[in-house]
């Protein structure tokens, strides 16, 4: 092939795409449309220089050719990839985010940003994770993650309360993993869903379990008690069991002929905190409550 001219060797089109990349482009392409093959390619000048004449003698150029085809196909499938990966984290309904190392949002699709009561992406930007957390779970959560720092722990899942930016209180349960570049930490990412409805459900149904716990424990006692007496005690028990109250006293009227009293209301104390539950068909007035007649 030394001292043949490159027009003897190569068509026409190829001598063309030789001549548009000497004139800038840095690829070219050759091969059918179905199944193209790329190349780079690379000259060099081959110059002399001349002592004598203070000159440089052009004697040709060097060219390297490199087939790129593989590299190209993978470039291609990696961009595919991400794109479909892209598509798949922007039209998810779990909320899928970003942060940095300590813990600063990189990046929200849009149902976080939607869930959170965001207008865009660039409002969540740079903002800390514990920002939109709620205030009393904030310490138990910088401690949590901050463990999972530590030691490295590949991923970890919990259960929090947040708030949305009209101050509604969300339950969130998520997947955070961390995210490294060889043994540096650069991140992590989490994937977290919505857990509020569930949340009520499971509450509603705790209180209902204890209402019919209480009722028919009050059934049973009530049933096998003959005096008076026994048979308040057994309510106000059952009572503490279906309302928000550990402990009862009731009051009471003495009727005029008196040998019969009335109950008038009942008031409760609580030593812990309980989920309030509403009082129904008792008496409210202050004087229903606090009357002056006669107790027991």
């Amino acid at each position: 092939m030394v001292g043949v001219r490159a027009n003897e060797v190569f068509s026409p089109e190829i001598i063309s795409q030789f001549r548009n990349f000497y004139e800038g482009k840095e690829e070219i392409i050759f091969g059918p449309e179905f199944s193209p093959k790329h190349y780079e390619l690379r000259f060099s000048p081959l110059v002399e220089k001349s002592s004598k004449r203070k000159a440089r003698i052009n004697h040709g150029r060097v060219v390297i050719i490199q087939d790129t085809t593989e590299r190209k196909l993978a470039e291609q499938k990696l961009k595919a990839s991400e794109e479909r990966y892209k598509q798949l984290v922007e039209n998810a309904t779990d909320i899928i985010y970003r942060t940095d190392p300590k813990g600063r949002f990189s990046y929200a699709n849009p149902t976080a940003i939607r869930l959170m009561g965001f207008s865009n992406e660039f409002e969540v930007i740079g903002k800390s994770y514990l920002d939109l957390a709620h205030p009393d779970w904030r310490n138990d959560l910088r401690h949590f993650y901050r463990k999972q720092f530590i030691q490295r722990t590949p991923n970890t899942y919990k259960e929090f309360q947040a708030y949305t930016q009209d101050g509604k209180i969300v339950w969130l349960g998520q997947n955070v993993q961390i995210l490294t570049e060889g043994k540096e930490i650069i991140g992590f990412q989490a994937v977290a869903r919505d857990l509020t409805e569930q949340k009520l459900a499971e509450e509603a149904l705790a209180i209902q379990t204890a209402n019919l716990t209480g009722l028919y424990q009050l059934s049973q006692e009530s049933s096998s008690l003959l005096e008076l007496d026994q048979v308040y005690a057994a309510i106000h028990r059952g009572v503490a069991l279906l309302m928000p109250f550990d402990t009862f006293t009731s009051l009471w009227w003495m009727k005029k002929d008196k040998k019969f009293c009335s109950p008038t209301c009942l008031t409760g104390e609580s030593s812990g905190p309980r989920k309030p539950s509403p009082l129904k068909r008792l008496p409210v007035s202050r004087d229903a409550c606090f009357g002056t007649g006669p107790q027991y």
